[in-house]
């Protein structure tokens, strides 16, 4: 029997350790090649996406909060906060009632809200009531204590937009209280037997009247939450406080008496109550 060449303990050493880098090597390439695998397998294949982790899989989309207000610029709605609206509406106002041009409120626009200037003329066909109810809002009145009448049959809270819509709009004729309150002439129920409504007079019913109406209707929903604004009704239309703007104008059915009378469909009056509390 043939003897085997002997060697060194230093060669051995060499061996041996070369030995033991090359399994290491095998090892961590067999561990990578059966990861890649599992991957493939788990997401179906080359070429499909993966799963999302299941943490972002169970987030929901955030909701797109709702505007202040919604304009209606030549069929189109506009977003703009309350603080612009009632900016927008007291200008319209106030032109109205100093018979200003439609020029001149166009030019305060392009002043007033520099992003629409290039529209100005569309925007105050809006304000000016031109285009219908073309502003609603996303208001939210509060609501306060019960009120008694005043001395002009108005509660407190009625009385406040009285003076509110008297500094711009000037002295406007009206109905719907007296002193001592009224207890005839409206619907049971009506807001106006609680010293909580007034109506606005706009007579004869034509084009210019119902632009001029809509003028102040706009203007008592931009100002409808620090007014306490409970209900707006005009031209057979009407709004309510909501968290929508695009829904808050809707049509006022007649339910009683003659039903084509122009003051009981509110074409010749701007119908406005505020909150009774509580």
């Amino acid at each position: 029997m043939s003897r085997l060449p002997e060697v060194s303990p230093t060669v051995a050493r060499r061996r041996a350790v070369f030995l033991v880098l090359c399994s290491v090597v095998v090892i961590a390439v067999g561990a990578w090649v059966v990861g890649l695998l599992a991957g493939l397998v788990g997401s179906g294949g080359p070429g499909q996406a993966q799963a999302a982790p299941e943490s972002t899989s169970k987030l929901g989309r955030v909701p797109t909060p709702q505007p202040d207000c919604l304009l209606q610029v030549a069929g189109s709605p506009v977003a703009l906060s309350f603080g612009l609206a009632r900016t927008l509406t007291d200008e319209a106002g106030r032109d109205q009632n100093s018979a200003q041009t439609d020029a001149f409120t166009a030019a305060r626009v392009r002043v007033l809200w520099p992003a629409e200037a290039a529209q100005a003329d569309a925007v105050t066909a809006s304000l000016r009531g031109l285009a219908g109810p073309a502003l609603s809002c996303t208001a939210v009145p509060g609501t306060g204590p019960v009120q008694t009448l005043g001395a002009d049959g108005l509660t407190p809270r009625a009385e406040a937009v009285w003076v509110a819509v008297g500094k711009v709009f000037g002295v406007l004729p009206a109905g719907g209280f007296m002193p001592g309150g009224v207890t005839t002439g409206h619907v049971p129920g009506s807001a106006h037997y609680e010293g909580r409504a007034i109506d606005y007079m706009y007579r004869p019913v034509t084009a210019k009247s119902l632009a001029h109406g809509w003028v102040l209707a706009q203007w008592l929903v931009a100002h409808a939450e620090p007014l306490l604004v409970q209900t707006v009704i005009f031209d057979k239309k009407i709004w309510v406080p909501g968290a929508d703007p695009t829904t808050a104008w809707s049509d006022y059915t007649v339910t009683y008496g003659q039903v084509e009378d122009p003051t009981l469909q509110h074409l010749d009056h701007v119908h406005v109550d505020v909150a009774r509390g509580k």
